[in-house]
């Protein structure tokens, strides 16, 4: 074998060990007196085409089609004659302004309605790198888009370079008030998967293929759109009547979430290959048999050519923070490995972080490497909450217990899955979440319940 450094690359080692819950990191409230420059930029006029749509309106950066009132964004759609067109409205956007790779988006929205009528909450890429360097390739994510011939239906799609248009990846959901009351309209974003949201009711995931990104464009950071579009061949598909207008979607607040936060970090405390060279030892910083427990998979790459078989994975039962991984051939001082770790369940998921482990063999020792990856559970969300508390385990989360601010318990209850707590007789106020995993690790997390 060729004499090399040894590259000690540990992918995707991603498992369920502590609680996580969501950090505001951005949010626009909109409670100023005009809509903030910091944060969004307008697309004005018609595009190409009617923006590739057939739209009808012109979209322009007037008060009269978008401001900020009583702590509302207001985005109005109007019957007028302007600069050749019919109809104004107005597309607002953070693109170089404001961008996100994963999380959680939230917009609080009132939509408008009437045959003709389209408002949209959606994302496209910062960077256009793929494929056609373009649309579909680089993707296009629809938080929520609906057409006002077809009242209540909440549409949440999925744009790429293997489904677009009329083949985009699309789900609904009824929700008979939206032209009435507030609902709110959510994405969950990470690298294994998409869901969609009205509210507390998820209605559509997609899972990450592993396929590249003709499946999967949505690894990079992506921007914010809001609009009301007039007619265009979704929107328009049964005409627009003109009695409806002015048309307005009322815009309570955006909110993006970190759900990475509260990640513990998966360390690598030491590396080895035995005497006989057949077996690698890993030594980390937490107890390694509950995540061993799920239906794996490991190869182990020698000189980026040669796939050595696996033989065994090992706990060792005295001290379950060391595993011994033996392969059925030989290593050679200075081969350059590449373990890879692919857990069964990774689909259910919320986040991965990957570091590369570097050193090299010297005397069946890996001595210099660095890197650690951080490990998540999905989220308990939403934060504040209202009649409804959502926490999703994994199956690592051994029991949960609620305190009020007084500390009296208001639930309890021991889990091996996802849990939806009702809590409509609950006072609002701060609550304090105290969580036990399986791997003894213990977390309390602060929560806010609030009465819209």
């Amino acid at each position: 074998m060729k004499k090399t450094t040894l590259l000690f690359l540990l992918l995707l080692f991603v498992i369920s060990v502590s609680a996580q819950t969501k950090s505001l990191v951005w949010s626009d409230e909109f409670n100023g007196s005009s809509i903030s420059s910091t944060y969004w930029d307008y697309d004005l006029g018609n595009g190409t085409g009617g923006w590739g749509n057939q739209e009808l309106q012109y979209y322009t950066s007037r008060s009269e089609n978008a401001k900020v009132q009583d702590g509302n964004l207001i985005i109005t759609a109007k019957k007028e004659s302007y600069s050749g067109f019919d109809y104004t409205s107005a597309r607002l956007v953070t693109r170089n302004k404001v961008s996100w790779k994963y999380g959680r988006i939230e917009v609080r929205a009132n939509l408008p309605g009437g045959t003709g009528i389209w408002p949209a909450v959606w994302m496209l890429p910062e960077v256009w790198n793929y494929g056609n360097e373009s649309w579909p390739d680089n993707g296009e994510i629809d938080i929520m888009e609906y057409v006002g011939y077809d009242p209540g239906v909440i549409n949440a799609s999925l744009h790429n370079h293997n489904n677009s248009g009329s083949n985009s990846i699309t789900h609904t959901i009824n929700i008979s008030d939206v032209e009435d009351n507030f609902h709110v309209y959510a994405l969950e974003w990470s690298e294994n998967k998409i869901e969609m949201f009205v509210d507390d009711t998820k209605y559509f995931t997609y899972n990450n293929p592993g396929t590249g990104w003709e499946a999967w464009p949505w690894d990079k950071e992506f921007h914010l759109l809001i609009n009301i579009a007039v007619g265009g061949a979704w929107g328009g598909a049964e005409g627009v009547d003109d009695e409806i207008f002015p048309q307005t979607m009322e815009i309570d607040y955006v909110k993006v979430y970190d759900l990475s936060v509260g990640a513990e970090e998966l360390i690598l405390e030491s590396a080895s290959i035995d005497t006989n060279q057949v077996e690698i030892n890993l030594d980390f910083n937490i107890d390694m048999a509950t995540p061993l427990n799920q239906n794996n998979s490991f190869e182990v790459l020698v000189n980026n050519v040669d796939l050595y078989e696996v033989d065994s994975v090992y706990v060792d039962p005295v001290n379950p923070q060391k595993i011994k991984i033996k392969v059925k051939e030989t290593f050679i001082n200075g081969d350059v490995v590449s373990l890879n770790y692919t857990p069964g369940n990774i689909q259910s998921l919320s986040g991965i972080a990957l570091e590369a482990f570097q050193g090299k063999l010297v005397n069946n020792t890996i001595t210099g490497f660095s890197g650690k990856f951080k490990i998540y559970i999905n989220s308990i969300y939403p934060n504040p909450f209202t009649n409804n508390l959502f926490i999703n385990s994994d199956n690592n989360i051994e029991s949960i217990e609620v305190f009020d601010i007084t500390g009296n318990t208001v639930y309890k209850n021991t889990i091996v899955n996802s849990v939806n707590i009702s809590t409509s007789d609950w006072k609002p106020g701060v609550f304090f979440i105290k969580i036990n995993t399986k791997n003894k690790k213990n977390y309390t997390v602060k929560m806010l319940k609030i009465n819209y």
